[in-house]
């Protein structure tokens, strides 16, 4: 056997003896969890329950699904990542809900509104919030989803409040969203299938209407041409 390969021999040997002998002090054992979100750092309670994994060997699999499982019992958790830091950490990468909109409905507590994200989770209740305010007729606990109609007509109030700048207020009535303006005024979009121009057209409308000093008493924009009524 030539010198090299006794040599390569050794250190695989020596390597091996490293590595039994972390395994037998446990210094290959998480020892620490450390959760963050898009936002920074997790609230204590994501950590909390994911302390299972303490004292697990960390070069075995990590139980991902488990993991994903524990946290997403929280209405606000979108997604959860899983993944190892070298030598004693793992690390959990929350995604959290972002909200879009806001849903008062029927059988809402009182002085509470639902808290709505883009797939229509009501992921949380408030007392007062600046987000657009969608009413819906249905139940919208935490944990309850809204339907496809009440989804977009969400993500819509969502559009038009950005465009004006202000909080506006709307409810769905058959396949139609329909928006409160100022001065008793009313926009009227198409929540089932939408009009692919009515962003553009709506801000030629407001802008023309602060120019002029007077806000439509109805603005349609179901149609590819809007119908605006003063």
């Amino acid at each position: 056997m030539s010198y090299k390969k006794v040599a390569l021999a050794l250190v695989a040997l020596a390597g091996i003896g490293v590595i039994i002998i972390l395994v037998k002090s446990n210094s290959l054992n998480i020892k620490q969890i450390e959760c963050f979100t898009q936002f920074g750092p997790c609230n204590s309670n994501f950590s909390h329950k994911a302390q299972f994994l303490i004292g697990r060997p960390i070069y075995l699999p990590l139980p991902k699904s488990q993991i994903a499982q524990e946290l997403s019992g929280d209405p606000a958790v979108a997604e959860v990542a899983v993944y190892r830091r070298l030598p004693d950490t793992v690390v959990l990468g929350v995604t959290l809900r972002r909200p879009v909109a806001a849903v008062l409905g029927s059988s809402t507590e009182a002085g509470q509104i639902g808290v709505v994200d883009d797939q229509g989770m009501v992921f949380n209740t408030t007392d007062r919030t600046g987000l657009p305010i969608m009413t819906v007729g249905d139940d919208v606990k935490v944990g309850t989803k809204l339907s496809p109609i009440q989804i977009s007509g969400a993500k819509l109030l969502a559009r038009v409040s950005s465009i004006l700048q202000i909080p506006v207020k709307g409810y769905i009535q058959g396949t139609n969203l329909v928006i409160a303006l100022p001065n008793s005024g009313q926009l009227i979009l198409d929540a089932a299938t939408g009009n692919l121009h009515w962003e553009d057209s709506l801000q030629a409308i407001w802008a023309r209407s602060k120019i002029d000093g007077k806000i439509p008493r109805k603005i349609d924009l179901r149609f590819s041409s809007p119908a605006v009524t003063f």
